[in-house]
């Protein structure tokens, strides 16, 4: 009598597992890695802001992280000349951090962050309007200090010059 054969299909079963599960965490990865803020991407939009901003407008935006608000900014002939945090005025020696160039300064710093050796654990990602280049909204989170930041731009409204 010949010894019955032992079925392998158990085995199959746990190799095609791994493997399934191999080709999806490497999906999840390449996916992330793609949405990540480029430098060349931030300066396209940097550039297109140059180009196209409008010298007047009006802006709000949440901010959510290592500090929490709504700031409303005034922009008029390409100058911050008021922003409000959650309805109180700042003062004026901080304007320049809080207009439209303001949050491009912050993302350059970012993605400079992320460049500097042991800076791939920050995660970075933007949205831009492709037609004049603002910001719409974006997420900071750099995971060796356990620290994120989040800003939605809720209005861009550029303001129509006054004549005369």
């Amino acid at each position: 009598m010949t010894e019955p054969r032992r079925s392998r299909g158990w085995v199959w079963y746990f190799v095609v597992l791994a493997v399934l599960t191999t080709v999806s965490a490497t999906v999840l990865i390449v996916y992330n890695l793609r949405q990540q803020l480029q430098p060349d991407e931030l300066a396209a939009a940097r550039a297109r802001w140059r180009e196209k901003a409008p010298r007047d407008y009006d802006l709000v935006y949440s901010k959510q992280g290592g500090v929490n608000g709504t700031y409303a900014v005034e922009v008029r002939a390409g100058k911050v000349r008021k922003v409000t945090e959650d309805g109180r005025p700042l003062e004026a020696r901080l304007f320049a951090y809080y207009g439209m160039d303001g949050l491009f300064e912050d993302l350059d710093r970012f993605v400079k962050m992320r460049e500097e050796p042991g800076g791939g654990r920050i995660y970075l990602r933007a949205d831009f309007d492709p037609e004049d280049g603002h910001l719409r909204q974006y997420l900071f989170s750099d995971m060796r200090s356990h620290s994120s930041v989040e800003v939605r731009v809720e209005k861009f409204a550029p303001v129509a010059a006054r004549p005369g």
